[in-house]
C-alpha cells in the first residue's frame, strides 16, 4: 500500500520534485503502479486461502472485457519483449463477447502465461491469441522457447510445481 501511494503521487503531482519526469518514467511508473494494484488484490486473495481450502472462496464475478486485460498483461511484459528483441503477437477478433468471470483470477491468468513465455523465449516470440469458439472464449500463448517437456506437461497446473529441468531452475520462479 505505500509503494502504491508514492507511485500514485509520483504519477499523479510529478511537479513535486525537483526533476521532470520524461514521459517514459511515467509511463513505466503506470505500469509499476497498476501492478502494485494488481498485487495487493492477490495478496488479499492470499489471505483468503483458508476459505478455498474449506470449500467456500468467493469468485467475484462480473463481465470483463478480455481485451482491456490482455492489453495490461502485454503492457507490463513490454520492456521485457523489446529488451530481448522478441516479437509479440497478440490476435483478438473485434467482436468478441464480454465474458463473465472473477476479474483478479483472470487478469493474474493472462500475466502468468505471457511472463512465462517471455522469461522463458530467448529469440523469435510470443503470439496471445483469443478466439470465440461456439459458446467458449479459447486463449492460446504460443512462443519459441524451448517449451514443456512431457514428463512436466501432467503437473504443470500443480500449485508451486516446477519443470525439472535446469532450464526451469536456472530462471527461478514458483
Amino acid at each position: 500500500n505505500m509503494i502504491i501511494g508514492l507511485v500514485s503521487l509520483m504519477i499523479e503531482t510529478p511537479e513535486i520534485y525537483a526533476v521532470a519526469l520524461s514521459p517514459e518514467i511515467r509511463q513505466d511508473l503506470k505500469i509499476v503502479h497498476r501492478n502494485c494494484e494488481h498485487l495487493a488484490r492477490m495478496i488479499n486473495d492470499v489471505l483468503n486461502l483458508t476459505q478455498m481450502e474449506a470449500g467456500r472462496l468467493v469468485l467475484h464475478r462480473e463481465r470483463v472485457d478480455l481485451r482491456e486485460i490482455v492489453d495490461s498483461a502485454v503492457e507490463s511484459v513490454l520492456p521485457l519483449v523489446e529488451k530481448k528483441g522478441l516479437f509479440l503477437q497478440v490476435e483478438i477478433p473485434d467482436s468478441l463477447p464480454q465474458v463473465y468471470c472473477d476479474r483478479t483470477r483472470i487478469q493474474q491468468v493472462f500475466l502468468n502465461l505471457v511472463s512465462n513465455a517471455t522469461r522463458f523465449t530467448e529469440k523469435g516470440g510470443i503470439t496471445l491469441r483469443v478466439a470465440e469458439q461456439a459458446q467458449y472464449v479459447v486463449v492460446s500463448v504460443t512462443d519459441t522457447g524451448p517449451g514443456i517437456s512431457l514428463e512436466d506437461a501432467d503437473k504443470i497446473f500443480e500449485p508451486f510445481c516446477q519443470g525439472t529441468s535446469s532450464l526451469w531452475r536456472d530462471m527461478g520462479g514458483s
